[in-house]
């Protein structure tokens, strides 16, 4: 009995097997006919040959070619065709409409057929690779703006169930509401944290997603792997770090020393205003001009060569130097932000 049972589970998966060939769409499959004054024809029907032979062949009613159609097959009562789909065993058929009464609407002898360009079988074609696909959690960036539909921006705006009052409220977004609330503590839950994620997303609590506003992405400075001393402190997902100008300390000011410098024996010119008069000098002493209601005078306070002699350093002081001591200003802000090009982050929900 056991044996009798297996071999027919057998013969069944044998019958049920795809077609070797990839199954083709009839082209007016889905479509209306009608005359040329928009009438539909009600009950048309369609016949299906062998191209080069002229039998009837088998159509059917899905892409897996498990269903036949009866042929002819039958339009509706709004004369709309069902899908019809051709073995791929079939490379080209022919096909011939009529009304419900037999007159021929068309009569095309020789069509290809057309189906997918790959995939083996009668069943669809081979699906992309899991990991080729995004998934939750993974970044993006985009030269634009605005919503996507599977992601979200990462503006640090909050999302939740879709009674949760969140920003981002949909029950979409329970893969990266568990996501998150364990990849990253420092995001903030709005009533607070719970035990589990799971238990905060059934509470209707909201989320806070990353904050990428104005901030470039920079690796870890562990990743696995030991510290790499490039940017202490970014250890875990979701730290920040830098600012975008700093305070220099005095430390890192460049050193800027004081100079001395010597012209040898000189003096120095020396203005004095007496009586609303203008006074001049040069030389080695310094002039006075007077007005004393009479004609305007100049004295010479000393007209020799400069000297050390005592009287004489009014005009000259000798051979002597200027030390100049260079002092800082107030500190103000340098900025530490390196050309940036704008663009926007999103998350995979």
């Amino acid at each position: 009995m056991i044996r009798y049972l297996s071999s027919a589970v057998i013969v069944l998966l044998l019958t049920a097997a795809p077609p070797a060939d990839a199954a083709g769409l009839w082209p007016l499959s889905y479509s209306q006919r009608h005359d040329a004054n928009g009438r539909p024809y009600p009950g048309a029907k369609a016949y299906f040959y062998d191209a080069s032979t002229g039998d009837p062949i088998i159509v059917y009613r899905e892409y897996s070619l498990a269903t036949p159609h009866t042929n002819p097959v039958e339009a509706d009562a709004n004369g709309v065709f069902p899908g019809v789909y051709i073995d791929g065993s079939e490379d080209f058929y022919r096909f011939r409409v009529t009304t419900a009464f037999g007159s021929v609407l068309s009569d095309d002898a020789v069509i290809p057929n057309i189906g997918p360009s790959e995939g083996e079988g009668g069943g669809p074609p081979e699906p992309v690779e899991a990991t080729a696909l995004a998934k939750t959690g993974d970044i993006k960036a985009r030269y634009g703006v605005g919503t996507h539909i599977g992601w979200l921006p990462c503006n640090g705006l909050t999302i939740g169930s879709s009674v949760s009052g969140a920003n981002y409220a949909s029950s979409d977004n329970e893969a990266l509401f568990l996501f998150l609330w364990q990849a990253d503590e420092t995001l903030s839950v709005v009533g607070g944290r719970g035990v589990t994620a799971a238990a905060d997303w059934g509470a209707n609590k909201r989320l806070s997603l990353p904050d990428m506003r104005g901030r470039v992405l920079a690796g870890l400075d562990t990743m696995g792997n030991g510290v790499a001393g490039i940017l202490p402190g970014l250890d875990a997902v979701g730290e920040i770090t830098g600012d975008d100008s700093v305070l220099l300390t005095g430390g890192q000011i460049p050193q800027i020393d004081g100079f001395t410098s010597s012209d040898g024996l000189h003096g120095h010119s020396y203005r004095l205003n007496l009586q609303g008069g203008e006074s001049s000098a040069d030389g080695g002493g310094f002039m006075v001009d007077r007005v004393d209601g009479g004609p305007q005078l100049n004295y010479p306070a000393y007209t020799g060569t400069p000297d050390e002699s005592l009287g004489h350093l009014i005009g000259g002081s000798g051979v002597h130097s200027h030390t100049v001591t260079v002092g800082s200003a107030v500190p103000s802000a340098v900025s530490r932000v390196q050309p940036t090009f704008g663009i926007s982050f999103y998350i995979k929900l």
